[in-house]
């Protein structure tokens, strides 16, 4: 669990830094893209944990 927390970290700056346009977050101008994927994917993370409880 401990690669995937560090590889995120890594990719971080990243993201940030890639290039401004479009009034996105910070400089990067995909990061509300990027943010919608991690939401949905921690949302299907979330629901298949709690369907794998029952």
């Amino acid at each position: 669990m401990k690669k995937p927390i560090a590889l995120l970290t890594a990719l971080a700056p990243s993201l940030a830094y890639a290039h401004p346009g479009h009034g996105g977050l910070g400089l990067f101008h995909h990061a509300w893209d990027v943010m919608l994927m991690v939401v949905v994917a921690a949302a299907l993370y979330a629901g298949w944990h709690l369907y794998k409880r029952r």
